[in-house]
């Protein structure tokens, strides 16, 4: 990522470290220790965190997620709520910097916010008040204190220091996931989580070790006598070279004993156990970030990829994702959009996500057209279609029939009304404006339906 102040140059100077000391105030000075030891001897890190599988699995399914919805700018006051796109804030629906796309930014937030706990980003705002250029930054790297005028200070290691002042636009975005009251730095889920982590990495470590010297299990050739050391080599190479695998698997030691028997080395009841434990830590942290294991495969049966998909994915949007987006469209709004128009809004809708099969979404998209809830129109648009043209031969969702057909059949529907009416003693005249025809175009003939002949 090119230096801090060599993206926003033109929006304002990036001061370096003042001398001195730094204002105080209520809580801890805000500086944020990424680097953590498990107790035991587990150096775990945000960055670092990510080489445990399951963790790996629950934030980039997180970040997938949040990035692939739909988010729109709308006005407050729209009730057609149409999307618009001002100008003034193209780094945040066009392109936030020149390496990303907004979706690319969007996972890059979501990741920083389920690993670190908190989101950064300096933002580089024009002369004329336009927001210009978006980076993300490393929590890791970052440094954050309260001043006198109860603004916030960035310190970034090796860049320099960014500002939030009160009724100015901020220099820099910050959203945070969790603060415990009285503290001024976000919880990092890794830091919190450090001990089950270090758990898993010492799992990841053993089954490496494992797999490393191979699954044949070793073995030990005692003798009645003892046996010199040159004589030992040679027969252990020799039965090595016959018994073992790969990578030394499987090796032969030989040694001089009461008698002559050979014996296999296997894994302990104790490894054993250790080892099939895994399944359960791996869930467990899956479930620090509320990810469910069915994202990972770990099913045991078959109906689970039936029904149970789209009860999954109802789970995931209300109890894992919606909580971060709502903090990502909190801080858009009270760090960009205010400072352009306070009267628009941010809103990502998690419709993709929580569409359902086409056998459904046909049968809710017939409800709401026979309900009136919407249009044909619209209809087309969330499948993506264009509007049917006047060329074309439009058939009904409802009834599969063409427009003639539909006609016929409304006109059927008011002859029966208007009979009725007429037949209960209503005139003519009246009947014909109750249903909807033209009381000059009708000519009544004089006989009734059942006297008629062809």
């Amino acid at each position: 990522m090119p230096a801090i102040g060599k993206a926003a140059r033109k929006a304002f100077v990036i001061s370096r470290l003042n001398e001195g000391g730094f204002p105080a105030f209520s809580g801890t000075t805000g500086q944020i220790s990424h680097d953590l030891v498990s107790l035991d001897g587990q150096k775990l890190s945000g960055e670092g965190a990510l080489r445990v599988a399951a963790a790996w699995i629950a934030n980039t399914v997180i970040a997938d997620e949040v990035s692939s919805l739909a988010m729109k700018i709308i006005k407050r006051d729209d009730i057609r709520r149409q999307p618009v796109q001002p100008p003034e804030l193209r780094a945040l629906w066009d392109k936030p910097n020149p390496d990303q796309t907004t979706m690319g930014w969007q996972a890059t937030n979501s990741l920083s916010l389920t690993l670190h706990g908190v989101s950064y980003n300096v933002l580089g705002w024009t002369n004329g008040g336009e927001l210009d250029v978006m980076w993300p930054l490393p929590p890791a790297e970052c440094q954050l204190e309260r001043m006198d005028d109860q603004g916030l200070r960035l310190k970034v290691v090796g860049s320099g220091e960014l500002e939030n002042h009160p009724g100015r636009p901020p220099q820099f975005m910050m959203i945070p996931l969790y603060q415990l009251p009285g503290r001024l730095e976000p919880v990092s889920p890794v830091r919190y989580a450090a001990e089950l982590l270090g758990l898993s990495v010492q799992y990841d470590r053993t089954a490496s070790s494992l797999a490393a010297r191979g699954f044949n299990p070793s073995a030990v050739v005692t003798f009645g006598a003892d046996v010199p050391d040159p004589i030992a080599e040679k027969y252990s190479a020799r039965l090595t070279r016959l018994h073992s695998g790969s990578n030394r698997a499987g090796g032969v030691a030989v040694m001089g004993g009461p008698d002559i028997k050979v014996q296999k080395w296997a894994m302990t009841l104790a490894d054993a156990e250790f080892m099939a434990q895994n399944d359960r830590v791996f869930q467990l942290v899956m479930a620090i970030w509320r990810v469910p294991p069915t994202v990972a495969g770990m099913v045991d049966k078959p109906s689970t990829w039936g029904t149970g998909v789209a009860e999954f994915a109802r789970g995931l949007e209300r109890f894992t994702l919606r909580p971060i987006v709502m903090r990502l469209q909190a801080g858009y709004e009270d760090n960009l959009t205010k400072w352009v128009d306070p009267n628009l809004q941010v809103r990502i809708k998690f419709d993709s996500l929580l569409s359902a099969n086409s056998k459904d979404r046909t049968e809710i998209q017939r409800l709401s057209l026979m309900n009136g809830m919407t249009s044909v129109e619209r209809v087309l648009a969330q499948n993506d279609e264009p509007p049917f043209d006047e060329t074309e031969t439009v058939f009904s969702a409802l009834s599969q029939a063409t427009a003639e057909d539909r006609a016929l059949q409304r006109l059927k529907l008011q002859a029966e009304a208007y009979g009725a009416l007429i037949r209960a003693g209503v005139t003519p005249e009246a009947a014909a404006a109750a249903v909807g025809f033209d009381p000059a175009q009708l000519r009544h003939t004089g006989a009734e339906a059942g006297d008629r002949r062809d």
